[in-house]
């Protein structure tokens, strides 16, 4: 009798401890946060999450010739900042000091900069352990189409003409803009503009990964791909049909799934920027809170970006990175391995 009653005692005390563990270990800033967002009827289901993200650099051999230029091993990574999505409990704390943090205009962005040549003379490996935590929620926002057509002059010239503009990656082909007049043919809104083009990019593309070649022209023409081609697809579209759009890009983080994610966002007065993520059917308007935003926009502008970087030898060309999520890195006269972890610490649903 004592037996069951122990056993039935742990079954239901156990439970009961884990979660009043978890509510003390919360900060009262999360909590606090979680109280706030939740009286905005665009904000549900609260989490509080801490997290570690780990970048390891190992040496493998140097290559440099006596003839060659100086070695050079150069990182850049965005910090984890607010979002719609997400609000900073405490900010990014890094194990190894960057040599530079600055925050790039173009997107907001703010990034972190080693360079790491000299300490990987001296060391095999080097490891850049960030930590930060956040409350991220289900953020879903549903415009009205009135609403938008009221205030769509009010958007500036310049955010128009740069969030709407072909870049790499984002092509514009003459066969994507007859596309696009077929799709919203009729339609005068821009929200209605928006909404058909994401169902014609449901409809049309299907998954593939991995993929050999990226950019919005290949998933038009391949008609498939991941999350970041269904992203750069839709994203070209809406920017053929003249609304703003742009990249978001981060990750899932849970500890069930913490793969990478892209999706997309545009730009819908009075509103601001609104999620659109094309791999979910519900993705118009919604973001979950299992993901964490990393960073904004493609071609993303890097301040110490060498003249001799390009995508042959690095994933930096013209000074310039075509997404961020963990890292960026370009390196020459050593061969060096770069890998990269995330991990939850915590994950506290707030009711």
């Amino acid at each position: 009798m004592k037996k069951k009653f122990f056993k039935y005692f742990l079954l239901i005390a156990v439970p009961i401890l884990i979660s009043s563990c978890a509510s003390v270990n919360v900060p009262s800033k999360a909590e606090e946060l979680a109280s706030l967002f939740k009286k905005n009827p665009y904000y549900s289901n609260p989490r509080f999450v801490e997290g570690i993200l780990v970048t390891k650099i190992k040496r493998i051999a140097n290559t440099r010739d006596s003839g060659n230029t100086p070695p050079a091993v150069l990182i850049w990574s965005s910090n984890i900042k607010n979002s719609y999505n997400q609000k900073i409990v405490n900010e990014v704390a890094y194990s190894l000091p960057p040599t530079d943090v600055f925050t790039e205009e173009e997107n907001g962005n703010e990034i972190a900069f080693w360079d790491l040549t000299k300490a990987l003379e001296e060391n095999d490996s080097l490891k850049i352990i960030r930590s930060f935590s956040a409350v991220t929620f289900d953020y879903q926002i549903k415009p009205d189409g009135k609403e938008v057509l009221k205030y769509w002059n009010s958007i500036s010239d310049s955010l128009m003409n740069f969030y709407t503009k072909p870049e790499p990656f984002l092509e514009q082909t003459k066969a994507m803009k007859d596309t696009v007049a077929e799709i919203v043919n009729g339609l005068n809104n821009p929200l209605d503009k928006a909404e058909k083009i994401f169902s014609w990019v449901r409809k049309t593309m299907h998954y593939v990964y991995p993929l050999t070649k990226r950019g919005a022209e290949e998933a038009f023409i391949s008609r498939s791909g991941d999350c970041g081609q269904y992203s750069a697809l839709f994203i070209s579209l809406c920017r053929i049909a003249g609304i703003p759009a742009r990249q978001k890009s981060g990750f899932h983080f849970t500890t069930e799934n913490k793969g990478s994610h892209v999706w997309s966002e545009i730009y819908l007065p009075p509103y601001g920027w609104v999620p659109v993520d094309a791999t979910h059917k519900d993705g118009f308007g919604k973001i979950h809170n299992d993901v964490i935003s990393a960073s904004t926009g493609m071609n993303i502008p890097l301040k110490h970006a060498p003249a001799w970087a390009n995508y042959s030898n690095s994933e930096v060309e013209n000074g310039r990175t075509d997404f961020m999520q963990m890292c960026t890195s370009a390196f020459r006269g050593v061969n060096v391995k770069i890998s990269t972890n995330r991990f939850v610490e915590k994950s506290v649903t707030l009711d």
